[in-house]
């Protein structure tokens, strides 16, 4: 069953039913508004928080990579001197070594000198040692020389020149001997 009602009272005294409800509606619709500001304001102050920390973020980031590109560039450094040292290094070694067979030549050489002569100049030249000296006679070169074909250290020797010369008011010999030993041949075809 329905109930039908009626409005008895005068016209002025009615309540507009339309109005009452028009202004219901304006009034959920200003309520929706300022709950969706409300929720809008809140999401764009969250979203902004999370923008700084995001940039804070990278900015720490672009900082650690700084750090770390100069790290790097200090370690290519660090790797280019300790390549460049070892390289120094080994040239040492090798001319150490190479030294060390050249005093062991020189010592030879020396060894071979006979007592009526006297060596005043050693001199390399691309592997071959040029000595010069002065002697006595012909027969004291010719010993020296057969002394260092002896010693078998020299691959060749030759004498360059020989001819007469003054030393201390005494008539003696200048000489000059080419020799190219042995030992350089192999340890400076390495180098």
């Amino acid at each position: 069953m329905s109930v039908l009602e009626f409005n008895l009272l005068p016209e002025e005294f009615r309540r507009p039913e339309k109005v009452v409800r028009l202004h219901l509606w304006v009034v959920l619709l200003a309520l929706l508004a300022v709950l969706l500001a409300v929720f809008l304001a809140v999401l764009y102050s969250s979203q902004t928080s999370r923008l700084k920390k995001i940039s804070t973020k990278i900015e720490e980031t672009q900082n650690e990579i700084s750090r770390l590109q100069e790290s790097v560039r200090l370690t290519e450094e660090v790797d280019r001197l300790k390549t460049g040292l070892e390289r120094n290094i080994n040239a040492i070694n090798a001319l150490a070594n190479q030294n060390t067979e050249r005093v062991r030549i020189m010592q030879q050489i020396n060894g071979c000198v006979p007592g009526q002569m006297s060596l005043i100049s050693l001199e390399e030249k691309s592997q071959t040692f040029l000595l010069t000296g002065f002697a006595n006679s012909n027969l004291v070169v010719a010993q020296f020389i057969d002394r260092l074909k002896a010693s078998e250290k020299f691959q060749s020797i030759d004498l360059t020149f020989i001819k007469p010369a003054t030393l201390n008011d005494e008539d003696v010999l200048s000489f000059e001997v080419r020799c190219v030993p042995n030992s350089l041949i192999v340890s400076g075809s390495g180098s």
